[in-house]
């Protein structure tokens, strides 16, 4: 009697650090570098992950751009020759002043984007080779140290870049046409583009915010003219910014708020705050804000590096069960189709979720015990135990 007793003590205890214990973890998981992971990018047919790094500072060894395809995406450990397997050569993109500003892959799964602080480029990845893009006469127009960011809309005929200093010529952003190189046109105002860059799907509408402005500016991407200026409902300072075909949604200080991208109304604010054990109730820092491809969800990451989701039709944070924690995050970015989510971190490592395994709490390792057994064996015990207490 007492050791089938202790049997059923010890599985009861079992099954419930079981329940306590499951997270959603991770499809996969690889180091990519030993510098902090500023811009991620998956092929449309999601078979391979481009990862660009900050620039070397704190001797960093491994850092720049590299290439992962799926296989090598549960890859745990990191040295020289493994590092320079993956990094595009004969260009240096990442040095002690420069850092990754943007990545992309187009829809033919060859040709990756992106640009640094000095130069935008296109690389062929089977070829491994780069394809001439910006030309000397187009070059001129992008000063050395100036590219703070850039955006590829979804149609990926162009690219949007965010200047960082505007003198002399007080030009904000310039969008160059991603097959010739050529420049289409400049945002001409007073003022850098130090936030991220929003461009709408079509390429039609470029968002710009800057520094410290507590207000974002949409413009014609066409012809560079002025559309309207956007100012959040307590008007504080705005970090980041997202277009899609039918919303413009925003991240500020203390929250994310949603319009409509043909009337511009407000549909929803979701205040961002946490509790402090002395000071209070604070405002936290939305630094990124994306809405996914089915228009569904906002993701947003804050300051702290945590990760949220919000359910546009209802305005609501959805309640996500704990996933796997990863430290010091420092970007993400959707998949194409928006079924993967992919997580960089200040120390090197990509992780990458499926999305609905977080919004659903789902967990994809099995279990050291299984859940059905486990009950049906209690239920046999505690059958076995009444019998014997009544005898």
């Amino acid at each position: 009697m007492k050791n089938k007793l202790g049997i059923l003590i010890i599985i009861l205890v079992n099954v419930s650090q079981l329940n306590a214990a499951k997270s959603v973890e991770p499809r996969y998981s690889f180091i990519a570098a030993d510098a902090s992971i500023e811009k991620l990018a998956m092929s449309p047919n999601e078979e391979f992950i481009v990862a660009g790094t900050a620039n070397s500072s704190g001797g960093k060894s491994f850092f720049g751009i590299t290439v992962w395809d799926r296989s090598e995406w549960n890859n745990k450990d990191l040295n020289l020759d493994k590092f320079n397997k993956h990094k595009i050569k004969d260009i240096d993109l990442s040095p002690s002043s420069q850092t990754t500003t943007s990545l992309a892959v187009l829809n033919d799964n060859e040709t990756i984007v992106g640009s640094d602080s000095t130069q935008i480029f296109k690389y062929n990845k089977t070829n491994k080779a780069f394809i001439d893009f910006i030309n000397k006469d187009t070059q001129r127009f992008i000063r050395p140290g100036t590219i703070i960011n850039a955006r590829i809309p979804a149609n990926q005929d162009i690219i949007a870049v965010g200047m960082k200093e505007t003198y002399p010529d007080n030009i904000s952003a310039k969008i160059f046409n991603l097959n010739s190189g050529n420049l289409i046109t400049q945002i001409t105002a007073n003022f850098k583009v130090n936030r991220p860059l929003a461009i709408s799907p079509d390429g039609q509408l470029l968002g710009t915010v800057w520094e410290s402005s507590k207000e974002a500016i949409l413009w014609n991407a066409i012809n560079g003219k002025e559309i309207k200026k956007i100012q959040t409902n307590n008007k504080n300072s705005i970090y980041s910014m997202d277009i899609s075909k039918n919303y413009i949604a925003i991240g500020y200080l203390g929250g994310i708020v949603v319009y409509k991208r043909d009337t511009y109304e407000s549909i929803f604010n979701v205040p961002h705050e946490f509790n402090h054990p002395e000071l209070g109730k604070l405002e936290k820092l939305v630094s990124k804000v994306t809405i996914t491809p089915d228009e569904q969800c906002i993701v947003f990451k804050d300051s702290n590096g945590k990760l949220g989701f919000i359910t546009i039709s209802t305005g609501k944070k959805i309640k996500l069960k704990p996933f796997e924690k990863v430290i010091d995050t420092s970007t993400f970015a959707l998949s194409h189709t928006g079924k993967y989510i992919m997580i960089g971190s200040r120390d090197g490592q990509v992780k990458v979720y499926e999305v609905n395994d977080i919004i659903n709490g789902k967990s994809v390792v099995t279990p050291a015990l299984d859940l059905n057994s486990a009950r049906n064996l209690i239920s046999g015990l505690t059958s076995t135990l009444t019998s014997l207490a009544l005898k």
